[in-house]
C-alpha cells in the first residue's frame, strides 16, 4: 500500500503531483462510498416501481389496455373482442392468456376492477427474475471464455479484483439493471405491454444456451459432456413461447436455431452417430413447429389467415415501403453497429456468440421493419434493448479497467440514475398529473353526461385503449388494428355514413385543425383535411387498412361539433392541441361525399 501512495504522490512535476493528489482523493471516496452508491440504486429503483404501480394508469402506451380490455371482455363470457362487435386476433397471444388469467382471478377474488394493479405487480416480479437470471449467468461466467484480465485489466486492479472474486468469476454489473430498468420502468411505455415477457424469455434461452457453449468448450474425449435431449426440448419450449410472446421473434428463431445445430454438431461430432444427431434435430424440430402450428392453424380457421389482422394491415412485405422507424430504432441500430465494431476490437469480450447473435437479430428486424413496415413503436426492439444493455456494460468495464479508472462505473450507475428519476417523471408528466384526473376519464366522464343513450358505440382516431378500458363503451378505432376482415369489407360496402348508421355509431372523435400552419394530418389508414379557413371544416377521409386505397369521406361542420376537449397525446402529437367530439346523431341530414381516392 505504501508502495502504491509513494509511486502516486512522489512525483517530479507538480502538473502530474495535481493530477494524481486529485485522482488518489477520488478513488478514496470511491472505496468508502461504493457500497452505498449499490444500495442508493436499489432504493431508488424500488421507489420507482412502487409509483409505476400506484400510477399505473398514466405510464403504458394506449396499446396496453387494447390487451386489458379483451382480455376482460373475454373473462366476462364475450371471446377475443375488444368492443363485443367484431371478434379479433389482433394481438400476441402469450401475454393475452396471462391478462385472461389474472382477470379469472380477480374476478375469482371480487377485485376485478383491480386487474391493471395485478397485472402491473406481475410484470414487476417478472423483470426482477429476469434480472436475477441475468446475475446467475454472469456469476457463472469465467475468464476463461471471458473478459482477459491481461486486455482489460491492469496488474495492480487485477489484483484487487481477484481478491474480491476466489472462484474467477465476473461480478453482475449493476450497468445492464439500471439501462433496462430505465427501458422497461421508467418510460412507462412498456409496463402492461408484452415487452417485459419478451425480455424474460430472451435471457432465459440466452443462458440457455451459454450453459451449451460452455458444455461444448469444456468437452473432452476423457470429459464428454453431451447436449441432452431433455435440453434440446427446454430451449425448443422457450423458443416457441418467445414466438407467441412476439410474433416478430421469427429472426431470433432462425439464427438460434442455426447456432443450436452448429453446437450440436460441434458437440457430438467424434462420438454421436448420425441417427442420435437426427433425433435431436427432430426433437426441436417438431416441439417448435407443433407448437407454432396450433396457434397458426387456430387463426387460419377462425379468421381466415395464418397472421394476426394487425400484422396484415401493418407488415406491407413483400412490397417496400420504407417507413420511418422510430428515435427508439435508430438509436438501437447506430448502438448495435458500435457493439459489432468493439466486439472485433476486443476479441475475449464475453458471451460473444449471443451478443452478435442479438444485434443480428436486432439489426435484421430494424431494416425489415424499415423496408415493409408501417407504424414501429418502443415496444419493437428488445433485442437491442438487451444488446444495447451489454453493450453499455462492456464499454464501462473496458474503459475502467484499460484506462484504470476505477470510480469511471460509480459515475455511470449515478449517471443512469438521475436519467431515470428525470425520465420517469418528466417523459409521463407525472409532476403534473399526480394531483390531476387522468384526461381520458374526463372524456368519459363529458360523454356519459352529455348523452341520452346507454349504449355508447364510438368511431375514434386514437386512444381507443384507454377510451375503452376506463368506460362501458363500444369503441372501434379506424385503424382496424384490433378487428378482423369484417371491418375491412364493411370499409367497402359501406359509405362512411351507411357505416355509421349500420353499427349504430353515436360519436366520432377526431383530431382538430386549429392551427393556420397545418392544413392536413395523415395517419396509418385516415387523413383529416382543413376545409375552409374562416369556419372549421373538416374532411375526414378513411381508407382500407390493408391497401391504403378506396378513401371514403365525410365532411365534419363546426355547429355539427358536440365539444372539444385537450389532445390527450398533445406530448407526441403537436401538431393539433384539441379533439373534436361529434354527436353523429347530428350528421343525419348532412352531405356525405363518398369520393373514390389513393392515399398518397
Amino acid at each position: 500500500m505504501l508502495k502504491i501512495i509513494r509511486q502516486k504522490l512522489f512525483v517530479k512535476s507538480n502538473s502530474e503531483k495535481i493530477i494524481n493528489y486529485t485522482l488518489f482523493i477520488i478513488k478514496g471516496i470511491k472505496i468508502y462510498y461504493s457500497k452505498y452508491i449499490d444500495k442508493f440504486v436499489y432504493l431508488i429503483t424500488f421507489i420507482i416501481v412502487i409509483l409505476s404501480i400506484f400510477k399505473i394508469d398514466l405510464l403504458p402506451a394506449d396499446d396496453a389496455f387494447f390487451y386489458l380490455k379483451v382480455a376482460e371482455n373475454y373473462s366476462n363470457g364475450f371471446g377475443f373482442t375488444f368492443n363485443k362487435i367484431y371478434q379479433t386476433n389482433g394481438f400476441h397471444p402469450l401475454w393475452m392468456y396471462i391478462c385472461i388469467s389474472i382477470n379469472y382471478f380477480t374476478k375469482l377474488i371480487n377485485l376485478q376492477n383491480y386487474t391493471i394493479y395485478f397485472l402491473a405487480v406481475f410484470q414487476i416480479i417478472i423483470f426482477y427474475l429476469t434480472i436475477n437470471k441475468l446475475n446467475k449467468l454472469f456469476s457463472t461466467i469465467k475468464y476463461d471464455y471471458g473478459i482477459s484480465l491481461s486486455s482489460y485489466i491492469d496488474s495492480e486492479s487485477s489484483t484487487n479484483y481477484k481478491s474480491n472474486s476466489k472462484s474467477n468469476k465476473i461480478e453482475f454489473n449493476q450497468i445492464i439493471y439500471l439501462v433496462l430498468f430505465l427501458i422497461y420502468i421508467a418510460t412507462g411505455t412498456l409496463l402492461l405491454m408484452e415487452s417485459i415477457i419478451v425480455l424474460f424469455l430472451i435471457v432465459y434461452i440466452s443462458s440457455s444456451f451459454y450453459e451449451l457453449i460452455d458444455k461444448n468448450n469444456r468437452t473432452t474425449n476423457s470429459n464428454p459432456h453431451s447436449i441432452t435431449n431433455s435440453s434440446i426440448f427446454y430451449i425448443a419450449i422457450l423458443i416457441s413461447m418467445l414466438f407467441l410472446a412476439r410474433l416478430d421473434s421469427i429472426f431470433f428463431i432462425f439464427y438460434f436455431s442455426i447456432l443450436l445445430l452448429y453446437l450440436l454438431i460441434q458437440s457430438n461430432q467424434s462420438k454421436l452417430t448420425k441417427p442420435k444427431l437426427l433425433k435431436s434435430i427432430l426433437i426441436y424440430v417438431i416441439t417448435l413447429v407443433f407448437i407454432i402450428s396450433i396457434y397458426l392453424f387456430y387463426n387460419k380457421i377462425n379468421f381466415g389467415s395464418f397472421g394476426t389482422i394487425s400484422s396484415e394491415i401493418k407488415n406491407k412485405f413483400p412490397h417496400f415501403i420504407f417507413d420511418d422507424i422510430n428515435i427508439w430504432g435508430r438509436v438501437i441500430l447506430i448502438s448495435n453497429l458500435i457493439y459489432i465494431i468493439i466486439l472485433n476490437l476486443f476479441k475475449d469480450i464475453t458471451l460473444k456468440k449471443i451478443k452478435v447473435l442479438l444485434i443480428l437479430t436486432s439489426i435484421t428486424h430494424i431494416l425489415f421493419a424499415f423496408c415493409f413496415q408501417l407504424n414501429t413503436a418502443q415496444w419493437y426492439w428488445n433485442f437491442g434493448y438487451l444488446s444495447l444493455s451489454f453493450l453499455l456494460y462492456d464499454l464501462v468495464l473496458i474503459i475502467k479497467n484499460k484506462l484504470n479508472l476505477n470510480y469511471f462505473e460509480d459515475l455511470i450507475k449515478v449517471f443512469l440514475l438521475v436519467l431515470i428519476v428525470f425520465t420517469f417523471f418528466t417523459k409521463n408528466n407525472l409532476l403534473n398529473d399526480f394531483n390531476k384526473k387522468h384526461q381520458i376519464k374526463q372524456l368519459v366522464e363529458n360523454i356519459e353526461n352529455n348523452s341520452i343513450n346507454n349504449n355508447i358505440i364510438i368511431y375514434s382516431y386514437d386512444f381507443p385503449g384507454r377510451l375503452a378500458y376506463y368506460s362501458n363503451f363500444q369503441v372501434i378505432p379506424f385503424d382496424g388494428l384490433i378487428s378482423n376482415k369484417e371491418y375491412i369489407e364493411d370499409l367497402k360496402k359501406y359509405s362512411i355514413e351507411d357505416y355509421i348508421k349500420n353499427k349504430k355509431i353515436n360519436y366520432l372523435i377526431t383530431p382538430i385543425i386549429n392551427n393556420s400552419d397545418t392544413e392536413l394530418i395523415k395517419r396509418l389508414n385516415y387523413q383529416i383535411q382543413k376545409v375552409t379557413q374562416n369556419t372549421l371544416s373538416l374532411e375526414l377521409t378513411i381508407f382500407n387498412p390493408i391497401t391504403l386505397k378506396n378513401g371514403k369521406s365525410i365532411q365534419l361542420e363546426n355547429n355539427k361539433l358536440s365539444y372539444k376537449f385537450k389532445n390527450p397525446l398533445i406530448k407526441w402529437q403537436k401538431e393539433y392541441i384539441e379533439i373534436g367530439i361529434w354527436d353523429l346523431s347530428k350528421l343525419n341530414k348532412q352531405k356525405v361525399e363518398n369520393n373514390i381516392s389513393n392515399y398518397k
